[in-house]
């Protein structure tokens, strides 16, 4: 993969978009069911990796979050997803979109990509002012970059966050690896382990919130997989399997 690539200063087309407007009339959750909001990374002139063959990160995580969502409403789940299109959506509007809906779990999907074809595997992240390693830094540094040269909170908003937060911590962990094992059993891969960093689009979220990246778009047995309609099928059922489980464990009484 190539990585994320982001314009030349001055160069024709760098001037990032208007994001799209998102101004939805009410609260999309429903009394007696969870919201799950769905973040398909990137978007617009925001590419996030690139494959070799042409594959592109944000078509993918549009397309991954549109089958997750499809799936998740079969099992009376209700869906927001912060993007329905190519657009370009800043990464605090990401959050504020799940916030904004009451959501019980915000995932954002995303494909990683490494230098070296053979690494491979299934990552989940929390958001953590530290990074659990310097992997996780850089990742983060890619996912954080922004057309509009978005900026994390400053320290005290961080601080304050993070204390709202800590009530999150366990269930956010404990999703995170619920999908990361779910996708080890498909994949057949090591076990990455549940990592933390400073994610952009997990600050300020108001309830359990993971960064997923299913697989390498540089390891070509992955990306070919990711592309592959019945072994996809499979990558769906290996993230909703998890999120139906946390439903049964916090969904609402249902009214009277």
């Amino acid at each position: 993969g190539e990585g994320q690539q982001p314009p030349a200063p001055g160069a024709e087309g760098s001037k990032p978009p208007e994001a799209a407007p998102y101004r939805p009339a009410a609260p999309a959750k429903r009394h007696g069911r969870i919201l799950v909001a769905l973040d398909p990374g990137h978007g617009g002139q925001d590419t996030g990796a690139l494959g070799k063959e042409g594959t592109i990160e944000k078509d993918l995580t549009l397309d991954y979050c549109s089958r997750i969502r499809d799936a998740l409403e079969k099992e009376g789940i209700d869906t927001v997803l912060t993007r329905n299109g190519d657009v370009f959506v800043p990464l605090r509007d990401r959050t504020a979109i799940a916030n904004f809906n009451k959501a019980d779990i915000f995932l954002s999907i995303h494909f990683n990509s490494s230098p070296l074809k053979t690494v491979k595997g299934s990552e989940s992240y929390i958001m953590s002012r530290e990074a659990t390693d310097l992997w996780s830094r850089e990742l983060a540094e890619k996912e954080n970059y922004s057309p509009q040269g978005e900026q994390g909170g400053n320290g005290l908003s961080l601080i304050l966050w993070n204390l709202a937060q800590n009530q999150y911590i366990v269930e956010s962990t404990s999703i995170a690896g619920e999908l990361q094992q779910s996708l080890n059993n498909l994949f057949g891969t090591k076990d990455r382990g549940v990592r933390q960093a400073p994610f952009a689009v997990l600050e300020g979220a108001q309830m359990p919130a993971v960064l997923l990246e299913i697989a390498f778009l540089s390891n070509p047995v992955e990306a070919r997989d990711i592309k592959n309609t019945e072994f996809s099928d499979g990558i769906i059922k290996a993230i909703v399997s998890p999120i139906c489980r946390f439903r049964d464990r916090n969904a609402p009484p249902p009214s009277n």
